[in-house]
C-alpha cells in the first residue's frame, strides 16, 4: 500500500510561525517518501494520448489503478478525465515538482471541468504532480448558472481523497478546486476527510472592482455553486474597470465544502472571488496556506460567509497560521466571517456559528492593501484571537454607489472590525472595533470608477478612529454559554 508523507517544513521552536511564514516557508521544495514505497512502473502516457485513453486506463484498471503521465507531456482535453473506482491515482511519473509535471489543458468548447473525482465510487482518489490549465484566456468564460463547473471537481459522496503538488489555474467558471459536500451532508453519504496540500493555485477569474446587490440572481458565493436552484435573495455582481460583468466572472482558488478536511501548505495567488472559501465544512482545518494578490484584486482572502450547505454550521473549523499578502493589489476583506460581510440579509435565523480563527499573519508590499483585515458580522459562537498585522500591512479603499448606508456610520478601512448587533458569544482581540458592517465587499480599490473617497464622505465614521496600526494581540472574552467547541480528533494525524 502506498504511504504518502508530509513534506518537511521545518520551523525552529525559537522563531514564531508568523515570521517563518513571512520568510516563504509555506511550501517546501523537499519531499520525503517512506523507504518501503515501491517505485512505480516507468511506463507512462505522453503527448500522443487524449482524455479518451486516460479515461479508458482508469476504467479498465478498476480499483487501485494508477495512471502515470510522462514528464513534460502536454495533453489536450476535449472531455473531462473521470475517476471511476476506489483508490485510483493519476500523477506524473517520478513525481516532479517543477515544469516537468505533465500539463493537462482544457480545449473543449463547452468544457470547464478538467478532472472529476466526485462520484460514489471515487473514495481514496489521488491526484498529484500535474499542471492543469483551464485555458479561459483562449476559450472564454462559462456561466456557472448554465453548467460551468470548477476546473477540478472532487468530493461529493466520496471520502479520503488527496489532491497534492498540483499547479492549477485559469478556470473557465467559478473556481479552481471544488471539494463538494455530497448529496446528503452530515451522513455516511457525504464527503469526508479530503486532503488538499502543497498545491499552487491561480490566477483565477476577473478582478472585481465593486459589488452590486439585487434580487432574483445568484449570490456571489451562491447556491448555484452547490448545485442548488438560483436563490431569490440578494446577490452581488462585480463591475470591472473596463466594463460590467454579470455575477460569476470572478473565481475562487479553493472552494471547500467537504467536512473534516485538511487544507494546508497551499499557495493561492491572484484568485479574484475568495482565495479559500469555506462552505461550512464542519471539522475542517485550513492551516499554513499563503493567500496572495499581485496583479488581480480579490474579494476575500479566506471566507467563512456562506450559510449553505450546512445551515451556518462551522463547528470544529480551524483557520490558523495562514499568511495573507497584498503585493501590489487589493484584498477587500482578508478573513471574512459571517453572512452580513457578504450581503445584507439580516436575520437571526441566517447566522453562521462555530470556528476558530487564530495566529494568521497579514502584510502588504508594492502598494498593495487590504480593505479590512478581519471582519465579523452575522457570525455567532466563534473565537478570533492572536492574529498579527505586521507594520507593513496597509488598509485602504473607496466607497461605491453599491454600499449600503445604514443609520450608523460605516467603518473606514482597518485591521479588525465586528458588528456587535449581528454577533453573539464571541472571543475577540482587544483592538477589534465595534462597527456597523453590511456588505463590506462593496468597497473598491483606489482609483476605481463610480467611487468616492472614504474619508470625505459624511456617511462614514471619523477616520481618526481607524485602528490600522494596532497589533491586536490582547483579547476580550465574551461568555460562550452552553455552546461547546469540539476539536478535530484526527488533526494530529496529518498536521
Amino acid at each position: 500500500m502506498r504511504s504518502w508523507r508530509l513534506m518537511s517544513t521545518s520551523f525552529s521552536p525559537k522563531i514564531p510561525i508568523a515570521i517563518c511564514l513571512l520568510l516563504g516557508m509555506v511550501l517546501s521544495e523537499t519531499e520525503n517518501y517512506d523507504s518501503e514505497i515501491a517505485q512505480p512502473v516507468p511506463e507512462c502516457l505522453g503527448n500522443q494520448v487524449t482524455d479518451k485513453e486516460i479515461n479508458e486506463a482508469l476504467l479498465k484498471g478498476g480499483q487501485s489503478a494508477t495512471v502515470l503521465l510522462c514528464q513534460g507531456a502536454r495533453l489536450n482535453l476535449n472531455n473531462a478525465i473521470r475517476f471511476s473506482a476506489p483508490n485510483q491515482s493519476l500523477y506524473t511519473v517520478g513525481r516532479p515538482l517543477s515544469t516537468q509535471r505533465a500539463a493537462l489543458v482544457v480545449m473543449g468548447k463547452n468544457m470547464s471541468t478538467a478532472i472529476v473525482g466526485a462520484c460514489k465510487a471515487c473514495s481514496g482518489a489521488h491526484l498529484g504532480f500535474v499542471e492543469i490549465d483551464g485555458n479561459r484566456k483562449n476559450l472564454g468564460w462559462i456561466d456557472p448558472r448554465r453548467g460551468g463547473g470548477a476546473l477540478l471537481e472532487f468530493g461529493g459522496d466520496a471520502r479520503d481523497q488527496t489532491i497534492e503538488f498540483v499547479r492549477a489555474y485559469d478556470p473557465r467558471s467559478w473556481s479552481v478546486l471544488h471539494a463538494q459536500e455530497g448529496s446528503k451532508p452530515n451522513t455516511a453519504q457525504s464527503c469526508n476527510g479530503m486532503i488538499i496540500r502543497n498545491n499552487q493555485i491561480g490566477p483565477s477569474g476577473i478582478s472585481p472592482n465593486f459589488g452590486v446587490q439585487s434580487a432574483g440572481q445568484p449570490n456571489s458565493e451562491g447556491a448555484t455553486k452547490e448545485n442548488s436552484p438560483i436563490p431569490k435573495s440578494n446577490f452581488q455582481s462585480k463591475r470591472h474597470a473596463e466594463g460590467i460583468y454579470p455575477a460569476g466572472q470572478w473565481a475562487d482558488g479553493i472552494s471547500l465544502a467537504c467536512p473534516n478536511s485538511y487544507v494546508y501548505n497551499n499557495s493561492v495567488v491572484d484568485a479574484t472571488d475568495g482565495g479559500i472559501v469555506i462552505f461550512g465544512a464542519p471539522g475542517s482545518q485550513v492551516r499554513y496556506n499563503s493567500i496572495k494578490v499581485e496583479n488581480r484584486n480579490m474579494l476575500g482572502g479566506i471566507n467563512l460567509v456562506d450559510f449553505k450547505p450546512f445551515n451556518g454550521n462551522y463547528k470544529g473549523v480551524l483557520v490558523a497560521d495562514n499568511l495573507l499578502i497584498t503585493d501590489g493589489a487589493m484584498i477587500k476583506v482578508g478573513i471574512a466571517m459571517g453572512t452580513m460581510v457578504w450581503g445584507s440579509k439580516n436575520s437571526t435565523s441566517y447566522r453562521n456559528y462555530g470556528a476558530t480563527v487564530r495566529n494568521n499573519v497579514f502584510t502588504s508590499s508594492n502598494g498593495g492593501y487590504f480593505g479590512y483585515g478581519i471582519a465579523l458580522s452575522g457570525f455567532n459562537f466563534t473565537n478570533v484571537y492572536s492574529n498579527t498585522f505586521l507594520p507593513s500591512a496597509k488598509f485602504d479603499g473607496r466607497l461605491t454607489s453599491s454600499c449600503i448606508h445604514t443609520p450608523s456610520k460605516l467603518p473606514t478601512p482597518r485591521n479588525l472590525t465586528y458588528d456587535v448587533s449581528t454577533t453573539y458569544n464571541v472571543k475577540q482581540q482587544m483592538t477589534t472595533t465595534a462597527d456597523t458592517l453590511v456588505f463590506l465587499i462593496c468597497i473598491a480599490p483606489l482609483g476605481a470608477r463610480d467611487s468616492f473617497d472614504f474619508f470625505n464622505s459624511s456617511n462614514f465614521e471619523d477616520p481618526s478612529t481607524n485602528s490600522i496600526d494596532a497589533q491586536g494581540m490582547n483579547e476580550i472574552v465574551l461568555p460562550l454559554n452552553d455552546w461547546q467547541y469540539t476539536p478535530v480528533k484526527k488533526a494530529r494525524r496529518y498536521l
